[in-house]
């Protein structure tokens, strides 16, 4: 039987778990190659500030952190909230936290009035890709991408 798991806000002195977290996820999915997560999410100060700014939340089991995501307004789409960084700690992977994770995102984005809720996808995270569009967001095709990122696919779902 699945446990659910606890959501909290991040604070200042769990920088290190979100980091560790995001972290390994990267390696695995490296090894999977998959290679845009290698350096996507590497800027601990924009993390640092998401978390003083509450928007990152910590997912507990027993009182273990074992995943993260990011909500918070998104830039470029007026009424729309962001998922990002998600991340589930490799060992508790495939069990439904994710999806979890993914339920509360679009509680949060409710309760602070958005409209509709989006992320953005790396292009080769076929697992990602998967669950996004079996939680019924809509793939809007690839995001537009600087000269110096990596190809991500877009997602977005009304609330």
């Amino acid at each position: 039987m699945q446990n659910t798991v606890e959501i909290r806000p991040a604070n200042e002195t769990q920088l290190i778990e979100v980091l560790y977290l995001i972290r390994e996820c990267a390696e695995q999915l490296a090894l999977k190659g998959v290679k845009s997560w290698h350096n996507t999410h590497s800027d601990s100060s924009l993390i640092s500030d998401d978390i003083k700014k509450k928007h990152i939340f910590l997912a507990y089991l027993r009182m273990v952190p074992i995943g993260t995501i990011t909500v918070k307004a998104c830039d470029n789409m007026k009424e729309a909230a962001l998922i990002d960084r998600l991340a589930i700690f490799p060992y508790f992977q495939n069990r439904g936290y994710a999806k979890e994770l993914i339920v509360f995102a679009e509680e949060s984005a409710r309760k602070n009035n958005f409209k509709k809720i989006c992320a953005t996808v790396p292009f080769d995270d076929k697992s990602l890709l998967k669950l996004f569009e079996s939680n019924g967001f809509i793939n809007m095709g690839y995001a537009p991408v600087g000269d110096d990122e990596m190809v991500q696919v877009s997602f977005e779902k009304e609330l």
